[in-house]
């Protein structure tokens, strides 16, 4: 198993450079040493960057905040592309159905709010679960208000009493969780009413503060174990690809490369488009699986990619 220790021996034989952001780019907290370098390298040596995540939320609300830590576009990237972005232009459309309601119009979202994903649109959100015709997973995070989890399950809440501050953080104070634990009560709560479940981010885990934390896709695999029906979009989905790459449909595939922690979004992903891929091992969630003091199990890796039913072209130990 040839593991690179970085991308520089494989770059110059691509023209796009697809990067996923968390744990490839940005490690929970601020990018990883020597990302701003190596991105301007990239650029200076007239080769697409893409920064292609999964999040929920705009590319310039994205845009802005990765600004804030001094990432620019045009310097360092030429163009960022988020989940939210794509499924926003899809509900812009009214596209989105179930198969037990053709006509959705009111969602509930039990965690972490996203009302510009429904920003002109018709989807109206509902406080009364009652009200609903569909669930819509938002960032699985426990609100200060929620009292009563909080004070049977602190231990799972990510730095709480120390640090609450994420990417993504607000005025309001949200809870990230290091289990699933602390969710059940509510969606054993919501389970009943049989809703169909909207769910645009597949990730399972994400990094902040030091941490793997819960989100939406561990969320959208529990529900997928009850009778709900559920329509999820985000990598590894080829519409999502195909949304996210479209304006490079005049360049060869074979010159496009995917960059990725993960094995079942980033590298499934890639391989369903069509385009190479190279996995990081050491930085993100695939680290988190292979990855005990700083060595690489390649047997678990080895099965992570046979129970995956895939391989990646290149593995790297990080990006720089």
């Amino acid at each position: 198993m040839k593991i690179l220790k970085n991308l520089s021996d494989v770059y110059n034989n691509f023209e796009v450079l697809v990067f996923d952001a968390n744990g490839v780019l940005w490690n929970g907290e601020n990018f990883f040493p020597g990302i701003f370098e190596f991105l301007s390298k990239l650029i200076l040596s007239n080769k697409i960057v893409y920064i292609f995540s999964n999040s929920t939320f705009s590319a310039k609300f994205t845009e802005d905040k990765y600004a804030n830590y001094g990432l620019k576009k045009g310097i360092h990237y030429t163009k960022i592309i988020t989940n939210g972005e794509i499924v926003h232009d899809f509900l812009k459309k009214g596209l989105l159905k179930f198969s037990s309601n053709s006509n959705p119009i009111k969602y509930y979202n039990p965690f972490f709010p996203n009302k510009e994903l429904f920003e002109n649109t018709k989807y109206k959100e509902v406080k009364d679960i009652k009200d609903a015709d569909f669930i819509y997973i938002g960032i699985p995070r426990i609100h200060h208000s929620q009292i009563d989890i909080i004070n049977k399950y602190s231990k799972y809440l990510n730095n709480f009493n120390t640090n609450t501050k994420t990417f993504f953080d607000t005025d309001d104070i949200w809870y990230d969780t290091l289990s699933m634990e602390p969710f059940f009560e509510i969606l054993q709560s919501i389970e009943i009413y049989n809703l169909p479940v909207l769910n645009i981010n597949p990730d399972f885990t994400a990094k902040e503060n030091g941490a793997f934390v819960i989100r939406q896709g561990s969320i959208a695999q529990y529900f997928k174990t009850t009778s709900a029906e559920v329509i999820q979009f985000g990598k590894p989905a080829i519409i999502t690809f195909e949304g996210a790459l479209n304006d490079l449909q005049h360049i060869d595939k074979s010159k496009i490369l995917m960059i990725g922690d993960s094995i079942p979004n980033d590298i499934v992903g890639a391989k369903n488009y069509g385009i190479k891929s190279a996995l990081v091992l050491k930085t993100g969630l695939t680290a988190n699986e292979v990855l005990s003091n700083n060595l690489i199990d390649e047997e678990k890796l080895n099965a992570l990619f046979k129970d995956n039913n895939v391989e990646s072209d290149f593995l790297l130990e990080q990006v720089c």
